[in-house]
């Protein structure tokens, strides 16, 4: 009779287990892309301060005086503000969410590249504004393929749709900010 009652209840346990399972597995994949999307909106924040930052740092090239130095200062504060909140969501990615490691390297070497770059912007030796433009340019193409990239590991197909749709307006933003800066 036990062994009658034991078998069921074996099943059903085992059964609850591997659901517990998949649960506790669902959990922590929506907790990597909640991360995920956090650093792709700090990703296209710091894309928007770059981009304003290349049409301060052109101004600066092109006319050279005490005004252009100081609004080119004051961008490079807001960059550096939006570098760390950056860094800081960028942190919190787990290994297993780094699905695009040799993209964030790349984006993680343009950042770190910025304050020669705003030194040669700074003191105009040797600094052509095409040379500096394009600079500037891979590191916010690969922000901007970051945010993009944000929206394959999501499930919902209108937060995906919601999340392309974003980056397709930073893309759009980044083509505009090349015009003006040209």
């Amino acid at each position: 009779m036990r062994l009658i009652v034991a078998a069921p209840l074996v099943a059903v346990i085992g059964f609850a287990g591997l659901a517990l399972t998949e649960s506790a597995r669902q959990t922590a994949r929506a907790s990597d892309l909640r991360v995920l999307a956090q650093v792709g909106a700090e990703a296209g924040d710091l894309a928007y301060r770059l981009q304003r930052e290349r049409i301060a740092a052109a101004d600066l090239l092109t006319y050279g005086g005490p005004e252009q130095q100081d609004a080119f200062g004051a961008e490079m504060a807001t960059t550096d503000d939006a570098v760390t909140r950056y860094r800081r969501q960028r942190d919190r990615l787990s290994a297993d969410a780094e699905a695009n490691r040799a993209l964030l390297r790349r984006i993680d070497a343009a950042l770190g590249s910025l304050p020669p770059l705003r030194t040669q912007v700074r003191t105009a030796t040797h600094a052509s504004v095409s040379a500096m433009t394009f600079s500037y340019r891979i590191a916010i193409a690969d922000l901007i393929n970051f945010r993009e990239t944000v929206s394959h590991g999501v499930v919902d197909a209108r937060l995906a749709d919601g999340i392309r749709a974003s980056a397709a307006l930073s893309k759009t933003a980044e083509a505009i900010g090349q015009q003006q800066v040209a």
